[in-house]
């Protein structure tokens, strides 16, 4: 399938009137602003889980602890470092946690708009109208929201991975093609879960080509080993007994890269296959859904994106064959995987008729505008249901809790700075262990994720243990709730300080 290259005929094109570098510009801006619109919404705190539980008290850590080492953390759990190197050099700075993260998130979403711009028109030849478009569109689907929402190191990678391929030169030697090595080497340094899907993806080119093309195959060839090189790396990380801010314990500890999604306990865990498979097929639908017709009715542009995509969402698709057996957060493979889908919709578009173009795009705002505008507690009814808030939040306007309770969560945690539990252990859930560690500096701060951890916690402690909730019934978190033996001592708002 081939996007008509000549568009002098559409508006977009009459209005850029052929300027490249004001149509990046646009490329950039759009996204950024779509994505600021949850922020603002949130006032003066920040949006997006990781965003609270990883990235305000990892550069929280490196303004207390000292940088060096916060970045020996990185290395020492071998995690993706460019995010975190990012976040070090705004704390040399001085630059606030809670703005930088403010800023991180509409600012990756402008850097992703402008790889899709630049792989539209380098890569794919389209006009550059027909780039902003796409990078436009792309803010109007939920995948690409959710990788925005708090997946940051994702939206990082991705947009060097896109970048990587608008710049191959047609030349097989290194030299010509070292911007598009050094920015793959960027996009591997990024992320973890998008250097395997590199490492799949180039496997598959440069076996594909290798009758066909062999000069080209050994350049994917050269690619493969820089990404499997850095790959290699991550496999060989010790097991993780820790998290990458140091009192935080490792995510699940139990986990490997491949793991079973039906064994008991972990993040990974569900009680039987059928749930398995139908909160798969739900979250597929809900994500893959605005790409459906467009594929059916203009096909796929063939591209090493498009490859890149495919093994992504085989990657994605593997529990549903080998639940026992099988790469862990399989969500995440198919919100990448969902990027190499992106190119299919502008084209799409260019064959309808005004009425057909209103329709669809009125179909994408139904989706995706209130996920971006409604608050926690009030979030439309397919993106509320259970089935699929375990991968896909109700709202963007929340992070760990709702925005509304942040407030009363500072209040709170702030009384027990200033009052008599300060030196108790404080047993935080995750909702919750970001906010502890970043406002009260000092603590016994113990997290958990599950009700048998916190039971283990109180009975290892010589001292009280005290924890924060919700006051009432919300039905936000039914993972956890205070036990019988702890009551509260203090409330602001909806959150309550228990203790035993």
């Amino acid at each position: 399938m081939r996007f008509p290259r000549d568009g002098k005929n559409r508006v977009w094109d009459r209005i850029l009137l052929g300027r490249t570098g004001s149509a990046a510009v646009l490329a950039f801006a759009i996204p950024f602003l779509i994505r600021s619109v949850p922020e603002l919404l949130a006032g003066s705190f920040p949006i997006g889980f990781d965003t609270v539980n990883l990235y305000v008290p990892f550069q929280v850590s490196c303004n207390r602890d000292g940088i060096g080492g916060c970045l020996g953390a990185v290395s020492e759990t071998h995690a993706a470092p460019l995010l975190y190197v990012i976040l070090a050099g705004a704390s040399i700075v001085g630059a606030s946690p809670f703005l930088v993260a403010k800023v991180l998130g509409p600012s990756l979403a402008g850097a992703l708009g402008l790889s899709l711009f630049t792989f539209s028109t380098r890569r794919l030849g389209w006009s550059a109208g027909s780039g902003v478009v796409l990078a436009s569109i792309a803010f109007l689907t939920l995948p690409v929201l959710r990788l925005s929402w708090d997946l940051y190191r994702n939206t990082l990678a991705l947009s060097f991975v896109l970048f990587s391929m608008s710049t191959p030169s047609p030349e097989t030697r290194l030299r010509p093609n070292a911007v598009s090595l050094g920015l793959l080497a960027f996009a591997a340094l990024s992320h973890e879960l998008v250097t395997a899907v590199l490492v799949v993806t180039f496997a598959v080119l440069s076996i594909g080509m290798w009758s066909r093309s062999p000069a080209r195959a050994k350049m994917h060839l050269v690619r493969l080993v820089l990404v499997g090189v850095v790959f290699a790396y991550y496999l060989a990380s010790p097991p993780q007994t820790r998290g990458i801010v140091g009192v935080f314990q490792a995510q699940d500890p139990n986990a490997s890269f491949l793991v079973n999604y039906l064994a008991p306990g972990g993040l990974y865990s569900y009680p039987g296959i059928g749930e398995l498979w139908l909160q798969m097929a739900l979250t597929m639908t809900l994500v893959l859904i605005p790409f459906v017709i467009p594929i059916y009715r203009m096909g796929l542009l063939w591209s090493e994106l498009t490859v890149f995509g495919l093994c992504s969402l085989v990657l994605a698709a593997i529990p549903f064959v080998s639940p026992t057996f099988a790469p862990p957060l399989w969500h995440r493979w198919l919100l990448i995987g969902a990027i190499a889908l992106l190119p299919s919709l502008p084209p799409f578009l260019a064959v309808l008729s005004a009425p057909g173009k209103a329709g669809v795009l009125a179909l994408l705002a139904i989706l995706v505008v209130p996920f971006l505008v409604l608050p926690a507690g009030a979030s439309a009814p397919f993106l509320a249901t259970s089935w699929t808030t375990r991968y896909i939040p109700g709202s963007m306007v929340e992070n760990s809790i709702p925005i509304d309770d942040c407030p009363a969560l500072v209040a709170a945690l702030t009384w027990v700075q200033d009052g008599p539990y300060n030196h108790s252990v404080f047993a935080a859930q995750a909702r919750f262990a970001g906010w502890t560690y970043v406002f009260l500096p000092g603590v016994d701060l113990r997290p958990f994720w599950s009700a048998a951890e916190f039971d283990s916690i109180r009975s290892s402690s010589a001292t009280p243990v005290i924890t924060v909730w919700w006051a009432g019934p919300t039905g936000w978190a039914p993972e956890f709730s205070p036990p019988p033996g702890l009551h509260i001592v203090h409330q602001e708002g909806n959150i309550a300080i228990y203790s035993e």
